[in-house]
């Protein structure tokens, strides 16, 4: 008897292991087919734009569900403008490990994601507001405690290839994007977007600067109440000069700072190209820091030249009509005619500026330096010793120069105004 019954659950186990293999090899199969993936196709679309303020679409699905499926011509658009669109996206998505996050807590994790060639179109409104932060769809009212939440995506490894993308600004700035490719992870939240991005790379190019190329690893972090940026690093380089971003900006809407940029080098040809007006001879380097909000915003660096350093520091007020300014500059063996192309003069200065105010009739100011070697225009003046202070548009000088032929001293006092007035 027990023999029997021992048989019977043997047989019993053999034909439900049996029936869960054919079911299992069944689905597979079913899951291939065009059948399956035109069901598939209309769930990932109704989720997708459930999940976004926006317009997804693609041509179809190919693949397989339990490793990896490819989604061909994919479109995103918002208010009818295309946003994203690629001819190729391809997704891992581990399925059975998606059941308990996605009831426990409406979430979906897909492990990688690989873009092929994407283009972007990035846009500003008039209100600066950028079209793809657009594409998170606020809920219509506050979530309750204790009432489910709206889905969560994740995805944790998106690799990018050949990709393009458009920029266009609130003013009507364009720039192009090329060559873009690396690697990133976003989160699509309840509450807003997480974005971090690794070993990213791109090459830049814009109407009147040199073309640059850009390597970075940053994090961006966006919810219903602010938005947070962090820069590991950010390298910028062109043919002849050199730019590296490090630091923080919180509450990109009233931000504040706190960054570092070092200019590895910075090519005299190219910025006299971007700034026609800069009278630049010698490439330079140096280092700049600013930090706190825009009401108090601490900038300090120092610029070198081969001839010549200069040092700054301010604190400045830009959260008013006006910005207000305050801090000093100095200038360190600075070799006129060897830093700087200004025809006609030459000598070494040494000295320092302090200054505040808002405009020029606010301004205060003092300055006290020497030149030594002064040249202007063939004239030569040797050793030049200057002392001024500005207050109320009026400027108080006082210039004393030695040579060997003798010495003389100036004084004498300047109304700024429309016509300016001479004491």
């Amino acid at each position: 008897m027990k023999k029997k019954l021992w048989r019977w659950i043997s047989w019993s186990i053999g034909i439900f292991v049996l029936l869960i293999l054919v079911l299992a090899v069944g689905i597979r199969l079913y899951s291939r087919t065009p059948h399956f993936h035109a069901l598939l196709r209309a769930q990932v679309l109704a989720a997708l734009n459930d999940a976004l303020d926006g317009e997804v679409q693609f041509k179809e699905i190919s693949g397989s569900l339990w490793n990896q499926l490819h989604f061909h011509d994919l479109v995103i658009t918002h208010d009818g403008d295309r946003v994203l669109s690629t001819p190729k996206l391809s997704i891992e998505l581990g399925l059975l490990g998606q059941i308990y996050p996605l009831l426990s807590s409406s979430a979906i994790r897909i492990a990688r994601i690989g873009i092929l060639e994407p283009d972007l179109n990035l846009a500003q409104d008039h209100d600066k507001n950028w079209n793809l932060t657009k594409l998170i769809k606020k809920p219509e009212q506050p979530e309750q405690p204790g009432q489910p939440g709206r889905l969560t995506i994740s995805l944790d490894d998106i690799q990018t290839q050949s990709g393009k993308i458009e920029v266009q600004t609130a003013d009507g700035k364009e720039a192009q994007v090329t060559a873009l490719s690396g690697q990133a992870e976003v989160n699509l939240l309840p509450s807003g977007l997480e974005v971090n991005l690794q070993k990213f790379g791109f090459a830049l190019s814009s109407a009147g600067v040199p073309s640059t190329s850009w390597s970075t690893a940053l994090s961006f972090a966006q919810n219903d109440k602010t938005s947070s940026l962090s820069i590991k690093h950010l390298n910028v380089s062109t043919d002849q000069s050199r730019l590296s971003v490090a630091g923080t900006v919180d509450d990109l809407s009233a931000p504040t700072a706190k960054l570092t940029v070092d200019l590895i080098k910075g090519s005299a040809a190219e910025l006299t190209t971007i700034l026609p007006a800069l009278p630049l001879r010698e490439d330079i380097s140096g280092r700049l820091k600013a930090s706190g909000p825009l009401s108090a915003l601490q900038v300090a660096g120092t610029i070198t030249a081969a001839d010549g350093r200069i040092t700054a520091s301010t604190v400045s007020n830009f959260a008013g009509t006006e910005p207000q300014l305050e801090g000093n500059l100095k200038l360190e063996d600075f070799v006129v005619e060897k830093v700087l192309t200004i025809a006609g003069v030459s000598g070494k200065v040494n000295g320092q500026v302090d200054f505040r105010g808002a405009s020029v009739e606010q301004a205060e100011a003092s300055v006290r330096a020497g030149i030594s070697g002064l040249a202007v225009q063939g004239w030569t003046i040797g050793q030049l010793d200057l002392s001024g202070q500005l207050k109320d548009s009026r400027v108080a000088f006082n210039a004393r120069s030695d040579n060997k032929n003798g010495s003389a001293e100036i004084k004498g006092n300047l109304v700024l105004a429309d016509t300016p007035e001479y004491e």
